[in-house]
């Protein structure tokens, strides 16, 4: 929104500020001094309270504004300016520079669409699952059923909660099974757009098949066999604050060794460790591609996101990692699918 449309000078009246609340649908005006530095916001709600403590509409806007209402800094994250948007249930929340000055505003209206706008998302619903045995013989992996609602229908979900209004899913196996399941579906919210890979093409190789007017954007991909709290908000704004080539989500992931684990040298024991565990930072199911890393994946051809890391590193593209410490379920065998049912059924 454009904070120049709403801004009312500390010597406006009442009355004044009532015709320009009449003329935006915007709901809150910005009461700014000479040097256009905020003074305090006013709602109608404002102004009617004040008119009926005194009903003079000559009087100064002054007397109705709220004179420290709740802002941001220029510097804080979108995630953190959307989030006191939420938190407060405001209007508006005015974005200063360091000497008070109106740098922007975010309006609860237009809160949701900066993913939208500068995000494509892909979900990944191509796979097999064939870790999972007989539980995907007949039916994809995206449309297992997770405490009453299927895989991909959490995953689309949650892209269209952060504010995302189309979103491409990419689908091979069984995929009529899919494209006919979410057709039936009218209550997601959002536009679905179906990449078909006639071949496998790996956990990369359907990005190739993006149409050109989405492939200026980065692109959010995310498998849809995962089970997460993840904000793609702040994932989304580490990105652009990084400028990478690509971010990856990751999670720290511990190994437990249920032995006793020997350090040998010529035979000699030279130390011994009972049940060690080890860390290791291993890639989510989650990354943003930029354009430009984008434009390696060759089209039509097998090539798995992993190569596209690979291709990345070796011509010295900028590659990131967002670690996420919340909730995370890969659905990757019957283990994980059963302990993602006990956990989304409390």
């Amino acid at each position: 929104m454009d904070w120049r449309k709403i801004t009312l000078p500390d010597s406006a009246t009442i009355e004044e500020g009532l015709n320009a609340l009449n003329r935006s649908r915007a709901q809150i005006l910005l009461v700014i001094d000479d040097e256009l530095r905020l003074r305090g916001c006013v709602t109608d709600g404002d102004i009617r309270r004040q008119l009926l403590r005194n009903s003079d509409l000559k009087a100064s806007i002054r007397e109705a504004m709220i004179a420290n209402p709740i802002t941001a800094k220029v510097e804080s994250l979108i995630s953190d300016k959307l989030k006191m948007l939420k938190d407060h249930k405001l209007v508006a929340l005015p974005v200063l520079f360091e000497n008070g000055r109106i740098h922007s505003v975010i309006h609860k209206d237009d809160s949701l669409d900066f993913l939208d706008e500068n995000f494509c998302a892909v979900i990944m619903a191509g796979g097999k699952g064939s870790r999972l045995g007989a539980l995907t013989q007949t039916t994809p992996k995206p449309l297992l059923e997770v405490g009453g609602k299927s895989l991909l229908e959490r995953s689309i979900s949650h892209l269209a909660q952060e504010g995302f209004k189309e979103i491409f899913i990419s689908i091979n196996y069984l995929a009529d099974e899919i494209v006919d399941f979410l057709n039936s579906r009218t209550d997601l919210g959002v536009e679905l757009t179906f990449i078909r890979e006639e071949i496998p093409l790996g956990t990369a190789g359907s990005l190739s098949l993006l149409p050109s007017r989405v492939r200026n954007k980065p692109i959010l991909v995310t498998n849809s066999d995962l089970i997460h709290d993840l904000s793609f908000l702040a994932l989304a704004e580490f990105h652009l604050r990084q400028k990478s080539d690509i971010s990856i989500v990751t999670k720290n992931y511990k190994v437990a060794i249920p032995y006793g684990v020997l350090s040998i040298s010529n035979n000699r024991v030279c130390s011994f460790e009972e049940k060690p565990s080890y860390s290791y930072m291993i890639g989510a199911g989650i990354t943003i591609v930029s354009p430009e890393a984008l434009n390696l994946i060759k089209k039509d051809t097998r090539f798995d996101m992993t190569e596209l890391f690979e291709e990345c590193l070796g011509s010295n593209k900028k590659i990131m990692s967002f670690l996420h410490n919340g909730l995370w379920i890969d659905i990757g065998n019957p283990n994980d699918f059963a302990l993602s049912q006990v956990l989304l059924s409390r």
